[in-house]
């Protein structure tokens, strides 16, 4: 193998691990969103239930 067609293979390597350390965070932010709205939601169902309570 000659000194250039290493490097290359070097760098498509290292994009292919950038790339998965790219979808790794994507994916956790994508589930930390997630439960930051199920949280907001759950929070608002409490609010809810509290006024229903309250007015009663």
């Amino acid at each position: 193998m000659n000194r250039r067609n290493y490097f290359i293979s070097l760098s498509e390597e290292s994009m292919e691990r950038d790339f998965e350390k790219a979808k790794f965070f994507v994916e956790r932010a994508r589930k930390t969103e997630k439960a930051r709205k199920a949280a907001l939601k759950e929070m608002m169902n409490e609010k809810t239930i509290l006024r229903r309570e309250t007015n009663v």
